[in-house]
């Protein structure tokens, strides 16, 4: 190929954005950011396209997409489906499209999805995973704008009229916000372990043993902090069978007790996990620990 051929090839990449595709069966994923680069002050597009052969309803989608957004967040949001063709040629498309503002500069990162789905009329399940996406964000630009005469003229009287209010009452404010201490946050053991699990599935790095090995972990510590169990070495039916002795609901004994044999069995077993595993697992989990995690007031 000639160098003009080559950098031509290299232009389409560039201007085609950020791509990746993942394709499960019949069904099909894609996705693509219009931009690698931004200014603050500007957005970018994140659009997922889900494709497959068949009418709209072969395949159904219950829960939303949501976006895990470090230092973006999505300021616009839109899904459209359509389809193509008639009969067996039929091809149907689904796409989300995000519009991403920035939070503030720096690497802005779009973490993995799982997309779960259900077939039509044997409503078997399936799941589809987003691959990780990057975008560099530029500082924001500072704009020095000088003040008008007037306006310094109510900044003085604005200045004034707050002296003269908060010079009366100031000392009893003060003396009443000095006594007054904030109440303190206790969050239960659910809530510290969702923080964990966040911290163990960046730490794994998609590594599914090693996320394993550091769940099975935290789910001992969860049975400490919310059941007052303490353990050592006991294998996963004991440990199972101890649960059942301080009145752990049945739901959390399940659960729980599974996902502590599936990590015992993990450690050692010499097959390859599926690609996005870990991130399915942690999915799975972090649902499930957000049902027992109390709702805040905005008092508390």
């Amino acid at each position: 190929m000639s160098r003009v051929g080559k950098f031509l090839g290299l232009v389409l990449l560039v201007a085609a954005g950020v791509y990746r595709a993942a394709q499960a069966g019949d069904i099909s994923l894609s996705q693509s950011l219009d931009r690698s680069e931004i200014p603050y002050e500007e957005k970018a597009v994140l659009e997922i396209v889900v494709s497959w052969h068949g009418n709209q309803a072969a395949y159904r989608f219950d829960r939303p997409l949501q976006p895990k957004l470090d230092k973006l967040r999505v300021r616009e949001f839109s899904s459209t489906i359509s389809s193509e063709g008639s009969g067996t040629d039929e091809v149907t498309t689904k796409r989300f499209r995000y519009a991403l503002v920035p939070t503030s500069s720096g690497t802005g990162r779009i973490e993995p999805m799982v997309i779960n789905y259900a077939s039509w009329p044997d409503s078997l399940p399936g799941e589809l995973v987003t691959e990780a996406m990057t975008l560099s964000i530029a500082p924001a630009r500072k704009v020095a704008k000088p003040a008008s005469l007037t306006e310094n003229l109510r900044i003085l009287l604005a200045v004034a009229a707050g002296i003269v209010v908060v010079g009366g009452v100031g000392l009893g404010l003060f003396i009443r916000a000095r006594n007054k201490r904030p109440k303190p946050v206790v969050q239960t053991p659910a809530e510290l372990f969702l923080e964990r699990l966040e911290q163990l599935r960046t730490e794994s790095s998609g590594d599914l043993k090693k996320f394993q090995t550091g769940l099975y972990k935290q789910l001992l510590w969860y049975l400490s902090a919310q059941f007052g169990l303490q353990f050592s070495n006991e294998p996963v039916e004991e440990i199972v069978k101890r649960c059942e002795s301080v009145g752990m609901p049945t739901a959390q004994k399940a659960a729980i007790g599974n996902w502590l044999l599936q990590a015992d069995r993990v450690k050692f077993s010499p097959v390859e996990p599926a690609p996005g595993e870990t991130v399915r697992l942690e999915s799975e989990i972090r649902r499930f620990f957000e049902t027992i995690t109390p709702t805040r007031n905005v008092e508390d």
